[in-house]
């Protein structure tokens, strides 16, 4: 069945010239374009690899490099990659909540420690949602604390099959809470997946490289 052209058949049906929508519904304004779903070879590698990935190095994997095992963010956990976090600020005084949402592809450390540099640094009080409400918080000289935890672990995007399960996951993570204390802007839910970027920057530079030669 070409859906393209049965498609443009019912435009031309139910909005000819004489209708009132016609300049804004018609074959100039309306156009068609496919969007294929991944190949079987693609679904059938997907969990067989997810598995390969579980269990390599599984035995061998740091979990924690903290000094002070007990001051850890994520009790012990601080050196797991692939991750969908979620941070809890307490104000100690009232008990009030907030809660932000975030994920990271390379170890959640590196993240944390991001997190409290714009914590300390008012150059970066703007960096996330989070840092401007920690930072509202100071200036009103209100104590918090900050409590971490592990909402799911996903795989960011490798080039094949073309999605970042990552990015995909943390977006499904905001959509499924429906606590109104939740610290996300609204324009992230619809952001480009950056996972993505050094995939093609290696292909341009392949690309270059051939050219020259």
């Amino acid at each position: 069945m070409n859906v393209a052209k049965s498609f443009l058949q019912l435009v031309d049906k139910h909005f000819p010239r004489s209708h009132k929508l016609h300049k804004i519904f018609n074959r100039n304004n309306l156009k068609v374009s496919y969007s294929c779903t991944t190949n079987m070879a693609n679904i059938i590698k997907s969990p067989n690899q997810k598995i390969l990935n579980e269990n390599d190095g599984v035995s061998n994997e740091r979990k924690c490099n903290c000094r002070n095992k007990d001051l850890c963010p994520l009790d012990g956990a601080c050196l797991t990659s692939n991750v969908i976090y979620e941070a809890t600020v307490i104000t100690t005084t009232t008990g009030d909540t907030k809660t932000y949402i975030g994920m990271t592809e390379h170890k959640f450390k590196t993240r944390y420690n991001n997190h409290k540099l714009s914590f300390r640094d008012r150059n970066y009080s703007h960096g996330t949602v989070l840092s401007k409400h920690i930072w509202d918080l100071k200036d009103s000289n209100t104590d918090y604390q900050i409590n971490w935890r592990i909402i799911k672990r996903a795989n960011a995007y490798r080039g094949n099959p073309s999605r970042c399960n990552l990015c995909l996951s943390e977006k499904l993570c905001i959509l499924s809470t429906r606590d109104i204390s939740l610290l996300k802007k609204k324009s992230e839910l619809v952001t480009k997946c950056r996972h993505e970027n050094k995939f093609f920057a290696t292909t341009n530079q392949n690309r270059h490289r051939s050219n020259r030669s």
